[in-house]
C-alpha cells in the first residue's frame, strides 16, 4: 500500500482498485489531453470511442466518459474545484487523490503508484519494468492512461491534445507544474511516454495514432 501523502487530511478510505476490479474498457479509446494543438481538432474524435480525459483535459467542452488523474496534488490547482464538482462521469484517480477529491462515486476506481524510480535529468523516473498492480507516476497521467488501456483490453488508442511541448493549455491558460522540465520546448516526458507506447504495442498489440500535432513519434490520423 502506498503511503498517504501529507499536507491534506484524508477525506475517505479508498478500497476500490482498478486491478482487483478487473476493469475492461471498450476496444477503442480516445485519450483527451489539454494541449493547445488539440483545439480545432476535437471534431476528429470518433463518437463511438470511449473518451478518457486526463488532468485539465476534463474541462474541454466535448463528451467525456472517464477522467484520469495521477497526481494527488492536483487538488491544489486553481481549476480543480470546478473540474472536481462539474464532472459526472467515471473517475480513475491515484489513491492519494481519490482520498481527497470532493466527489467520489461507487463506480469510480483508484490505482496505486509505484515508488521505484531513478533520477534522469533532475526528474525521477522508473525504468520500463511493469509492475502488475501499480502504475508509475513518471509516466505522467497520459502515460498512465495509455498503460491502463493495454491492461484493460483496449486495441485502438487515439491521442488528442497530447502535444508534449510548451506550457500552454487549450484555452490559453498556463500550466503551473513545478517539477516538469518544459523550458527547452519538447518535454522530457516525451521519451518516457514513447517507452509506454512501445510496451503496449509489443505486449498487447495496441494500435496508436494522434488526432493532433505532437512531439511523439506516432502516426497522425
Amino acid at each position: 500500500m502506498v503511503e498517504r501523502p501529507t499536507g491534506f487530511p484524508a477525506l475517505r478510505d479508498v478500497t476500490d482498485d482498478i486491478i482487483s476490479a478487473d476493469l475492461r474498457l471498450p476496444e477503442h479509446v480516445t485519450i483527451l489531453a489539454p494541449g493547445p494543438n488539440g483545439k480545432g481538432n476535437y471534431h476528429k474524435i470518433n463518437p463511438d470511442s470511449y473518451v478518457l480525459a486526463v488532468n485539465y483535459g476534463v474541462t474541454i467542452p466535448v463528451h467525456i466518459d472517464g477522467w484520469l488523474v495521477g497526481d494527488w496534488w492536483g487538488v491544489q490547482k486553481e481549476w480543480w474545484p470546478r473540474a472536481d464538482q462539474g464532472f459526472h462521469g467515471r473517475r480513475f484517480f491515484s489513491v492519494g487523490l481519490a482520498e481527497r477529491c470532493a466527489v467520489w462515486n461507487e463506480h469510480d476506481l483508484a490505482f496505486q503508484l509505484t515508488k521505484e524510480r531513478e533520477i534522469v535529468k533532475k526528474y525521477k523516473r522508473r525504468l520500463r519494468t511493469m509492475a502488475h498492480d501499480q502504475f508509475s507516476p513518471c509516466e505522467t497521467s497520459v502515460g498512465i492512461a495509455i498503460d491502463l488501456c493495454g491492461r484493460t483490453g483496449v486495441k485502438r488508442v487515439d491521442l488528442i491534445g497530447v502535444d508534449m511541448v510548451g506550457t500552454a493549455y487549450y484555452d490559453g491558460t498556463e500550466s503551473t507544474c513545478e517539477s516538469c522540465d518544459r523550458a527547452d520546448g519538447v518535454w522530457l516526458f516525451k521519451d518516457l511516454i514513447m517507452e509506454v507506447i512501445g510496451y503496449q504495442v509489443e505486449k498487447y498489440g495496441v494500435e496508436f495514432r494522434t488526432l493532433s500535432e505532437t512531439a511523439l513519434e506516432i502516426k497522425l490520423g
